[in-house]
């Protein structure tokens, strides 16, 4: 039997995540968990101490994870579809302390504690690492901007996450499941190494020369004609 202090806890991430802070009293939460008012106090001093227990235990088992992919000795594309794969499962699972996040993220982010900060920071760290690796190692661009790329990489878990209905509609199918999830990961990983992978050689690329200095021939009749065939005047 769970005590008191879990039965708190878990009422309270569910009211949050429907109605958000401000949406919630202590009595609700008390009422919720079958509770008096005292011993919401008691466990956690006030609504915003609750609030910041909350979050830090329901970003526990991510940031463990998160800290346990940073110590993997694996490839590096291996590494990157550990990390989206964890990160994805977390802001679009049924947990809804990922919820919570996100709506308070919107509101500026004032009353999320440390611990919510530490996962986001471990995200970003972490593919920091990776992108300058992967460009130490001649995989990507150098000239890749660093933020553009981080933003670019992140921003596709957190649309999935705020943006369900839509996700869905795209894929005529309700939820997310196992293997979407693992292919959105794949695709992710796939995006940050091949889309902006390294130049290469290729015997169809058309000198800059030619681009540089394309001068126009005139037919037989008519008007000039560029070098790929654009009528000019």
């Amino acid at each position: 039997m769970a005590s008191s202090r879990q039965t708190i806890l878990d009422n309270a991430r569910a009211l949050f995540a429907r109605r958000g802070y401000d949406g919630v009293s202590v009595r609700d939460i008390a009422r919720a968990a079958g509770v008096n008012v005292a011993a919401v106090s008691y466990h956690f001093g006030s609504k915003q101490g609750l609030f910041e227990e909350v979050i830090r235990e329901g970003t526990r088992e991510i940031r463990a994870t998160l800290a346990g992919v940073a110590l993997e000795d694996t490839p590096l594309r291996a590494k990157a579809l550990l990390l989206f794969e964890a990160y994805l499962e977390f802001l679009t699972g049924e947990d809804s302390v990922s919820r919570i996040i996100m709506a308070e993220l919107v509101l500026g982010g004032r009353r999320l504690p440390e611990s919510a900060g530490q996962m986001l920071l471990q995200v970003t760290g972490l593919l920091r690492g990776m992108i300058r690796e992967a460009k130490r190692r001649g995989e990507i661009r150098q000239d890749a901007d660093e933020v553009l790329t981080l933003i670019s990489i992140v921003s596709l878990p957190v649309y999935m996450a705020f943006a369900r209905p839509v996700v869905e509609l795209i894929r005529g199918k309700k939820g997310y499941s196992r293997a979407f999830i693992k292919n959105t990961a794949r695709h992710a990983v796939t995006v940050l190494f091949d889309g902006i992978a390294a130049p290469r050689p290729s015997s169809e690329s058309i000198p800059a020369e030619v681009t540089q200095h394309e001068k126009p021939h005139r037919g037989t009749s008519g008007p000039a004609i560029s070098p790929r065939g654009r009528a000019l005047g």
